[in-house]
């Protein structure tokens, strides 16, 4: 059965500079391909979840921690891989500018970064000593960097909003990930063994998705003039880029120097929710930027297409992290067990930041639409400076909970900056009014907390099934986001 958007498949030239579509036109295609990221979403989380919560029982809290870490590092060099291109190349394709020799170019340019990221992160490994935990593991990872450098090749499908293709690939992929985990686990294999199914699953993931994406465009072999350009292109996005996933991700990956293994471990499972509360933000604008770049010229259309994803964002991410807040304690004990209990207040905390990164995401990608990147630097250089210099400072003496903080604090920097960036540039009046509704519908959570306090495994779906009525009721679900729109063949 074939699933696909009512809203007939925009060819290149049509996207080009957005002549031929309106924002709502293009927020309807963006919804569209936003709701199949969202069911694709749903089902891997929920299989993710469960794998998780079942490796991080079985191989305890410090073996855990150091896995988080590593893998943390692993997502560090993995944007210095990638560094802006693969949204350099979703911008052009969208604008339909030679999109063969800015591929080419893309492909060239991160397999080099590839090749030699994927060197230091095993030289790190053997630093750290091929003998301890930490040091196989980074070890074991290597493989998953060195084929880093073909992913641009998974723009192809946004761009062309051939979601479900994608989405076929990922499912099967992050599927078999988390049966062969469980079952690795199950047959008394540890955290290296884990660490090798990452490794196959990812690699699996990302050669199948290049060969697949060949299939809907045309290579071209860039010369010299191709790579200057994206790189002189790139720049600017790949430091802003690089910067504000050292300050989301950082603490993870230089809390085992700060704090004792256990601490590590608690922490790491707090930030596994943080990382699962931030999916929505993350998938919502991966499937609007093509569109916010074709209208970056329209003041107009670009305020009203924010509008429509502020919306969304409210409706989906908002809640999410409310819940979270409201109900740490019970998801806390449901994903990880008692042992993690440690974990529930820096949950808590890194919930408030899940809340303001949904908005950096949001005006982040209006600021690299518009190409806006001096703010961008100034301000992820701050908030880098205040998670690094803060964690060094006040992890040692206060634990996690300060790594939890400077993660809400840095979140704030960079969306005070992000606001008086876009202040003169795009109207963002009818974003903050489309989130009203939502943010009210995101009451019922905590009364319904409060009223089935005795039964809080039970309050969470009541919750959950609550506010959805709350939300359709108040007229707020996103009318672009509506499963009617996708129609069966």
């Amino acid at each position: 059965m074939r699933t696909r958007s009512s809203a007939a498949m925009p060819t290149p030239d049509e996207t080009a500079e957005g002549a031929a579509f309106t924002s709502g036109e293009v927020a309807t295609l963006a919804g569209n391909s936003a709701a199949l990221l969202f069911v694709r979403r749903i089902f891997l989380q929920a299989v993710s979840v469960l794998s998780t919560a079942f490796v991080a029982r079985e191989i305890g809290v410090g073996n855990f921690g150091e896995l988080a870490s590593a893998q943390g590092l692993l997502g560090l060099f993995q944007a210095l891989v990638d560094f802006g291109f693969s949204l350099v190349v979703a911008r052009e394709l969208a604008r339909h500018r030679r999109p063969g020799h800015w591929l080419g170019a893309a492909l060239v340019s991160e397999g080099v970064l590839g090749i030699t990221f994927s060197a230091i992160l095993g030289g790190i490994a053997l630093v750290s000593g091929i003998t301890s935990v930490r040091g196989t593991i980074l070890l074991v990872l290597v493989p998953s960097l060195a084929v880093a450098g073909i992913s641009p090749m998974r723009q192809v499908f946004l761009v062309t909003y051939r979601v479900r293709d994608l989405a076929k690939i990922d499912v099967t992929t992050n599927l078999s990930q988390s049966l062969l985990t469980i079952l690795i686990v199950l047959a008394g294999g540890g955290v290296v063994a884990v660490a090798v199914i990452f490794t196959v699953t990812s690699v699996l993931n990302t050669v199948w998705v290049s060969q697949s994406a060949r299939r809907f465009t045309e290579l071209r072999r860039p010369d010299r003039s191709d790579v200057r350009a994206l790189l002189h292109a790139a720049l600017p996005i790949g430091l802003v880029s690089f910067m504000a996933s050292v300050y989301f991700t950082i603490d993870l990956v230089i809390l085992p120097y700060l704090v004792r293994s256990h601490a590590v471990g608690d922490y790491a499972a707090a930030i596994k929710i943080l990382n699962l509360l931030a999916t929505v933000p993350g998938l919502v604008m991966t499937a609007a930027l093509p569109g916010m770049a074709s209208l970056r010229h329209t003041r107009e259309g670009l305020g009203e297409l924010a509008a429509r994803i502020a919306h969304w964002l409210a409706a989906f991410a908002l809640p999410g992290c409310v819940g979270a807040i409201v109900f740490a304690p019970t998801i806390v004990k449901l994903c990880f067990g008692s042992q993690y209990d440690a974990s529930v207040p820096l949950l808590r905390v890194l919930s408030i930041a899940a809340a303001l990164t949904a908005l950096s995401a949001l005006l982040g990608t209006l600021l690299t639409s518009q190409a806006v990147w001096r703010i961008q630097l100034i301000q992820n250089s701050i908030a880098m400076t205040v998670n690094i210099g803060g964690n060094v400072l006040f992890a040692p003496r206060f634990g996690p909970i300060a790594s939890a903080w400077l993660t809400v604090l840095t979140e704030i920097i960079v969306d005070t900056g992000s606001l008086i960036a876009l202040r003169s540039r795009i109207t963002l009046k009818p974003a903050m009014v489309s989130v009203v509704r939502p943010a009210i519908a995101c009451a019922v959570l905590p009364v319904f907390a409060f009223a089935l306090g005795r039964w809080p495994y039970l309050a969470l779906p009541v919750a959950g099934l609550g506010y959805l009525v709350a939300l359709i009721l108040l007229g707020a679900w996103p009318t672009e986001l509506s499963f009617k729109r996708l129609r069966v063949d």
